[in-house]
């Protein structure tokens, strides 16, 4: 789609719950906000972190942060998934062994930053192989069937009303290279896809059919024909953004998300590259037409390597976004 028809069609968007939403909120309409500064950002503000925020190209488009909860405990945000006016945060406890990083799950208000559930680690099994636990927790998508959160080597459905209870996991799979969890794309109420990312050149998206992926006895997923009965195969292969971080759908199709710790774009569904924040990790617009992203640079691990201070979970305005500059990062 050619990017003055991705702009017109989310401006359009936009007008509509904006007017939608005049009545009901005092909040500034989704084309304008003000600046957003270090003491404006929400929830529990970590001790490693210290005014200014970092300036970066496009920031006049950041219309809310939040600090989140346990982020002097070494939480890495990845995963995103947005549930009314709050929102579900996936990531991992920093170590330096990636194998020690154990995914951790977050249930946070969005108004004010306020912790609602959380789980430090996520552990079941695949099939009958013995027990294990989720790493780096690299992608997060919420439908009717629970919580998917992705990690490279595994696909697992959570229960979100048993987070923090211990008996949140409802099934695990494990995916065979080059199947991998980086990312998710929200299809159809038939299907899922997994996004693979790649330094060097364009990711993968595989397709699912929720038939074949829940079927009794699979465990495994693969990129092509299935050859056993425990596997389900992928129905269409599609491909992704390099250095894919995270992926939704928006107006217009498929938007992503590719990200350095000190450069990110936001690639539109018409392939414009959109500079956008650094650390930008998973994103998901809103039922207002805005753009909500998690930011791993905010994290005490890259802010111990001097990173960008930016918030860890922020609102973007998406029209600003469209209407400021491109990405001068350089992959």
């Amino acid at each position: 789609m050619p990017g003055h028809r991705v702009v017109a069609l989310l401006g359009a968007l936009l007008l509509l719950v904006s007017c939608s939403a005049s009545s009901r909120s005092d909040e500034p309409p989704p084309s304008s906000c003000p600046a957003l500064h270090f003491d404006d950002v929400r929830g529990p503000v970590p001790s490693y972190v210290s005014a200014p925020l970092a300036a970066f190209p496009n920031d006049q488009a950041l219309c809310r942060g939040l600090w989140l909860p346990t982020a002097d405990r070494w939480l890495v945000p990845q995963g995103l998934a947005l549930d009314g006016r709050t929102a579900w945060v996936s990531g991992y406890r920093w170590r330096k062994s990636y194998g020690d990083r154990p995914c951790r799950l977050l249930h946070v208000d969005l108004l004010t930053g306020r912790l609602l559930a959380s789980a430090d680690r996520l552990t079941g099994s695949v099939g009958d192989r013995g027990a294990t636990f989720c790493r780096h927790g690299g992608a997060l998508s919420s439908d009717r069937h629970g919580l998917w959160l992705a990690e490279a080597d595994r696909l697992w459905l959570v229960d979100p009303a048993r987070v923090g209870t211990g008996h949140e996991v409802l099934r695990v799979w494990r995916t065979e290279r080059p199947v991998r969890g980086s990312a998710f794309v929200d299809g159809s109420r038939a299907e899922i896809a997994l996004v693979s990312f790649s330094d060097r050149h364009a990711g993968r998206t595989r397709w699912y059919s929720f038939d074949d992926l829940l079927a009794d006895g699979v465990t495994t997923l693969v990129a092509g024909r299935p050859t056993r009965a425990d596997q389900a195969g992928a129905t269409r292969t599609t491909s992704a953004v390099r250095r894919v971080q995270g992926t939704t759908r928006g107006p217009g199709g498929v938007w992503s998300t590719s990200s350095t710790s000190t450069c990110g774009m936001l690639v539109t569904p018409g392939g414009r590259r959109v500079a956008f924040a650094p650390g930008a990790e998973d994103l998901e617009f809103d039922g207002r037409g805005r753009v909500w992203a998690v930011l791993e640079s905010g994290a005490r691990s890259y802010q111990r390597d001097g990173r960008p201070l930016v918030p860890m979970l922020a609102r973007f305005d998406a029209r600003s976004l469209l209407s400021g500059p491109d990405t001068t990062c350089s992959w």
